[in-house]
């Protein structure tokens, strides 16, 4: 075998129905790397072609007609592994189901072509030929059946209200064949996140809403699909595609929009993560972060220096843990101080905030004054008080009931350094605030308390609480005469 036909990717395509394989061979023939081996009907009929022919990619129906297409998947990953895309109608209730096939095995799901299809069949014969690509190129021993602890959530997910002045609005970039990548990376999320969480997928429209109802049925965070325009809320998964040509724009903090269209005029129209990454460091500021998962080419890094010239942060996925790490390797070829992370611990940097002294400083001259309270609103105070530990911001917590302020909390690096209660009355009132997991609440900035106010057993007490997440004040927290 010469080298140019050892550089063809050679093709087994399973599908249940003969007029749609043949349709997928004539799109895949017009790429003259690509060379079908053979198309078959039944799982049985793959397996066996498989074993014979040994092709470096297969397509496989999600629907066939003697066995599960998850039961062909896993057992070609243990006899013949092999790089497989997932095909399917995306019909029905069920369509979000077929993103399961990502933890046995298939490298990519895309959606079957379909004269049906808002999109052209050029840009469906497009979007399947870059897939069997990608699958050729990746490697099957990091997709050989990937064994993800899973659980199902509960479908009651809020989000926990409008967006503040220390809020991060983060802006994720992922290649088509990484909802595995991105999947662990927002079911690692914890049910405190309280950040504003916006993906961009190099993927067809038609995958994205039941890629976000998958997504939404593990996490422990609301996850939508991105619809023309929104106003982001914190605590939110907010899911888009490059053709929805994303941009956030609004008044920062609590009005930030999402739209469905570049605001970046400068940029070309192949460049839509760039435009959204640029939109995100323009209307966010230094509250902006940015992270670049697998994909080709370098779409991405002109924005991503962007959030890092506005006092933003950076993270990347490895490129040892990429499909495709094109986009990595270029961003790690600027001099931009980025976070190298794989994808399993990308939830790290995701809960983490910028290490200042608040999370205010260096906000865009734009944006409202960083010294004015977080007006009052109603928060569960344990959680709110656990974030601001995790994230070592410095703010001042005054808690209030009917009467008026019962307590005031002084946070700063990671610790409780202050807590007092007015009197015995506000001492049970902040009790009630923590068992009813309620608590009329804001924030100021820092300011050092009174030495001769300072009560440090509280202070330990409710840190301890926040920490463990205890619902009732320790009682070796005491009023202030």
């Amino acid at each position: 075998m010469n080298r140019a036909e050892n550089d063809r990717i050679t093709v087994v395509i399973a599908d249940h129905s003969p007029v749609m394989g043949m349709q997928i061979a004539r799109m895949l023939a017009e790429d003259e790397a690509i060379e079908v081996l053979g198309r078959v009907r039944t799982g049985a009929e793959a397996l066996a072609m498989v074993s014979e022919l040994c092709p470096k990619v297969v397509t496989l129906d999600a629907e066939m007609p003697d066995m599960a297409a998850f039961a062909i998947l896993k057992r070609l990953m243990v006899k013949h592994p092999v790089p497989t895309v997932l095909l399917s109608a995306l019909d029905g209730d069920a369509s979000s189901e077929v993103f399961d096939a990502i933890r046995y095995g298939a490298v990519d799901v895309l959606a079957k072509p379909s004269p049906s299809s808002p999109e052209s069949l050029e840009f469906q014969k497009r979007d399947l030929i870059r897939g069997v690509r990608r699958a050729a190129a990746a490697d099957i021993e990091k997709c050989h059946y990937r064994r993800l602890a899973a659980t199902k959530r509960p479908w009651g997910k809020f989000g926990k209200g409008p967006a503040g002045s220390a809020t991060r609005f983060i802006g994720v970039g992922a290649g088509g064949g990484e909802f595995f990548s991105v999947f662990r990376v927002v079911t690692a999320l914890p049910e405190y996140f309280q950040d504003v969480l916006m993906i961009l997928l190099d993927v067809s429209p038609r995958l994205a809403g039941p890629f976000a109802t998958h997504l939404q049925r593990y996490s422990l965070i609301p996850v939508v699909r991105f619809e023309r325009s929104t106003i982001v809320e914190r605590g939110v998964c907010y899911v888009a595609t490059f053709a929805d040509r994303p941009a956030l724009a609004g008044h920062f903090p609590n009005e930030l929009e999402l739209r469905g269209s570049s605001t970046a005029a400068d940029l070309q129209p192949s460049s839509p993560l760039d435009a959204f990454l640029i939109s995100l460091a323009a209307a966010a500021g230094n509250c902006s972060a940015g992270v670049m998962m697998s994909g080709p080419g370098e779409d991405g890094v002109k924005g991503m220096l962007e959030i890092e010239r506005v006092g933003g942060l950076l993270a990347a996925q490895d490129p040892a843990n990429c499909m495709d790490p094109s986009r990595s390797r270029a961003l790690l070829g600027t001099d931009a101080a980025v976070e190298l992370l794989p994808d399993y611990r990308m939830s790290d940097f995701l809960v983490r905030e910028p290490d200042v002294e608040t999370a205010d400083a260096g906000a865009p001259e734009s944006q409202a004054d960083s010294s004015a309270a977080v007006p009052f609103q109603s928060v569960d105070l344990l959680e709110h008080l656990r974030f601001l530990l995790t994230s070592r911001q410095a703010k001042v917590l005054e808690v209030r009931s009917e009467s008026g302020t019962v307590a005031e909390i002084f946070v700063r690096g990671g610790n409780v350094v202050h807590a007092v209660c007015g009197d015995l009355q506000g001492l049970h009132a902040l009790r009630r605030c923590l068992s009813f997991k309620a608590a009329t609440l804001s924030d100021r900035p820092w300011e050092e308390p009174a030495e001769s106010t300072v009560d440090k057993l509280g202070a330990l007490a409710l840190m301890e609480a926040a920490r463990t997440k205890t619902q009732e004040l320790p009682r070796i927290i005491r009023s202030e005469e």
